[in-house]
């Protein structure tokens, strides 16, 4: 029996796994992707010599610092899988989590050894943006670890009442993520929380002055 509500989205960038997480984390889940410690690593380099965050969600900015992440992420894999998957990572007292980005057969099957759940999101048009996101997120279907799959290609409110129902939690007036709180506890910089909400107000998730939308909320 699990110690600790996990649920794990893979699928390929741009697919929507963030935003599939966004009811998660409204709904008081802890976020933390294996990505996030990689960028954390990162990070200083990228600030230094391009000038913007490794956390960027701009497209054109991820383009350029995409093979240093996946190459670089390949380096400390080992590294980054054990400070991951912590000693105490499944113990009591801890919230349920959410991994917003979970792409290696080692990560699924340590994941599911954990008693959590993976759900791939699929969105009509996207590719993978890089060769081994192929052939990493077939090895995870084809040793059948994918509980769920949800087909990404209504609106928001759709993909978020996919998830709660998955998860087993009401949907809330508002699905967006409690960005303070998880740049208290340090799991998020302060830059990456401010790129998120612009992302969510371009996305038409926030309304200009950063409320939820009341077209989402209806």
């Amino acid at each position: 029996m699990t110690k600790r509500k996990l649920i794990a989205f893979t699928g390929y960038a741009g697919a929507g796994k963030d935003e599939a997480a966004a009811p998660l984390i409204a709904a008081g889940w802890e976020r933390r992707a294996f990505g996030d410690i990689i960028k954390d690593i990162f990070n200083p380099l990228v600030r230094h010599h391009l000038g913007f965050s490794a956390h960027t969600q701009d497209r054109g900015q991820k383009s350029l610092i995409r093979g240093l992440l996946v190459h670089g992420g390949e380096a400390f894999y080992d590294a980054v899988f054990a400070r991951y998957f912590h000693p105490n990572f499944n113990s009591l007292g801890f919230h349920p989590l959410v991994n917003p980005r979970l792409m290696r057969l080692r990560e699924a099957v340590k994941w599911k050894e954990c008693g959590g759940i993976i759900i791939e999101v699929v969105r009509p048009g996207v590719l993978p943006a890089e060769p081994m996101e192929a052939a990493w997120l077939e090895e995870i279907r084809a040793a059948g670890h994918i509980d769920h799959r949800i087909h990404n290609a209504g609106t928001v409110q759709a993909l978020h009442q996919a998830v709660c129902a998955i998860a087993g939690i009401p949907m809330t007036p508002t699905t967006v993520p409690a960005l303070e709180v998880d740049v208290l506890r340090g799991h998020i910089t302060k830059e990456y929380a401010e790129e998120l909400t612009e992302l969510r107000r371009r996305c038409g998730v926030l309304d200009r002055q950063g409320n939820p939308s009341l077209a989402l909320a209806a």
